[in-house]
């Protein structure tokens, strides 16, 4: 999760990537900072994928 200030509000953004090639499968803007939009992401990145999210790492970078 990113949280961004511009002129109309606090954004958070919320995505999922592939270390390895760099390949962006899921992300969500939105107002709230919670773990709704982590979890639509996730959800995003196993559609995108196409085998779901068996097999994965998953790796949280803390800000």
């Amino acid at each position: 999760m990113t949280k961004s200030v511009p002129e109309k509000g606090r954004l958070s953004l919320a995505t999922v990537s592939d270390l390895f090639s760099r390949r962006l499968f899921g992300s969500v803007v939105g107002a709230h900072h919670d773990a709704d939009s982590v979890v639509v992401a996730l959800n995003m990145a196993g559609a995108t994928r196409g085998s779901g999210l068996r097999r994965v790492i998953f790796q949280r970078a803390r800000q």
